[in-house]
C-alpha cells in the first residue's frame, strides 16, 4: 500500500488537463502536464485532477512523499523520471525526479513516490 507525507505543498491555477497524482510543469499560464518532451524536470506533483475546459487552483506537492501513477511497471527503490502526459517510469536518460518507495505493478498504478 502507497502512503504520503506531504511537504512543501503550493496552489497554482492549471493550463490543460491534468490527471491526479501526476507530474505537472507551471508556465505563465498555469500549471499543466509536462509536455511532448519525456525525461525533463518538473514543479511538482498534482493532489487533484483538473480540465483543461475549467481552469481552477490545485495543490501540487513539491517536495515530500507523494502518490504518483505508473507508466508501466517500476521496483520499489527505483529512480523514476516522468513521461510526457506525468506519468512515471524508471530512469532511463532524463532528469530524476524521485525514488519510488514502493513498487507498481503496471501502467496506471500508484505508487509512494519520494520528490527529489
Amino acid at each position: 500500500m502507497a502512503y504520503e507525507i506531504p511537504g512543501y505543498v503550493y496552489s497554482h491555477l492549471t493550463d490543460g488537463d491534468i490527471e491526479q497524482f501526476c507530474a505537472v510543469t507551471v508556465n505563465p499560464l498555469g500549471a499543466g502536464p509536462p509536455g511532448v518532451a519525456a525525461g525533463q524536470p518538473i514543479d511538482g506533483v498534482a493532489q487533484m485532477p483538473a480540465q483543461a475546459a475549467n481552469p481552477e487552483t490545485i495543490r501540487i506537492m513539491k517536495k515530500g512523499i507523494t502518490f504518483a501513477v505508473a507508466a508501466a511497471a517500476i521496483n520499489a527503490g527505483a529512480q523514476v523520471e516522468v513521461d510526457a502526459v506525468g506519468r512515471c517510469v524508471t530512469l532511463a536518460m532524463g532528469t530524476p525526479v524521485g525514488r519510488a518507495l514502493t513498487g507498481a505493478s503496471g501502467a496506471g498504478v500508484q505508487f509512494a513516490l519520494l520528490l527529489y
